[in-house]
């Protein structure tokens, strides 16, 4: 297909189609286990904390090293939130 053409067509073609597909696996994971997280809230706080725990230290951390490293906001940014997502 080649790099041209497919940043120039296909790409365009399917970003649109990434944004429905994730929004839609979330609606269908919540609405199969509504009722769960309905009835046992203690359990999702259990599960979120550590989670937001990990996310923050983890963004923290890449941040932080990457300003010690001498890499702008833009990059170290992006650097922290695709390390700290890698996980989930």
């Amino acid at each position: 297909m080649g790099k041209a053409l497919y940043h120039s067509r296909f790409v365009p073609l399917i970003s649109p189609l990434n944004t429905d597909r994730l929004l839609f696996t979330i609606v269908v994971m919540f609405s199969l286990k509504g009722n769960l997280i309905i009835t046992l809230p203690l359990d999702v706080v259990r599960i979120a904390i550590p989670l937001l725990i990990y996310f923050c230290g983890h963004v923290s951390g890449v941040f932080l090293s990457g300003e010690k490293a001498g890499r702008g906001l833009l990059q170290t940014t992006t650097l922290a939130f695709t390390a700290a997502s890698k996980q989930f």
